[in-house]
């Protein structure tokens, strides 16, 4: 059974120097801050530390279309800049969507 309700979700891993963690990490609140003010349907983010040097960014948008528009629009902000800064590759990135999928 499923419900109408979904959501995209944006699944984003990347690398960051294990020694420039603590500057992706205070750079953070400031970039969803950026988000919430500027990105049109974003729901939450959580962010995932993956290992010493790998990050898996867990983005909820209300629709694919949201998350396109923000694509477009790129480090636009000084908080979202500052969060990609100490981003040194980006491992993969990909789009899902949510609903209730249980049988």
């Amino acid at each position: 059974m499923t419900t109408g309700t979904k959501t995209t979700v944006e699944l984003t891993r990347f690398k960051v120097p294990a020694d420039q963690a603590d500057e992706l990490l205070q750079a953070r609140p400031a970039m969803l801050a950026d988000f919430r003010a500027d990105r049109e349907g974003f729901l939450d983010a959580q962010l995932i530390r993956v290992d010493d040097e790998t990050w898996l960014d867990v983005v909820w948008w209300r629709s694919s279309e949201d998350f396109a528009a923000s694509r477009e629009k790129g480090a636009n902000l000084p908080g979202i800049k500052a969060f990609f800064a100490p981003i040194t590759e980006l491992i993969s990135a990909e789009e899902g969507s949510t609903g209730d999928f249980r049988a």
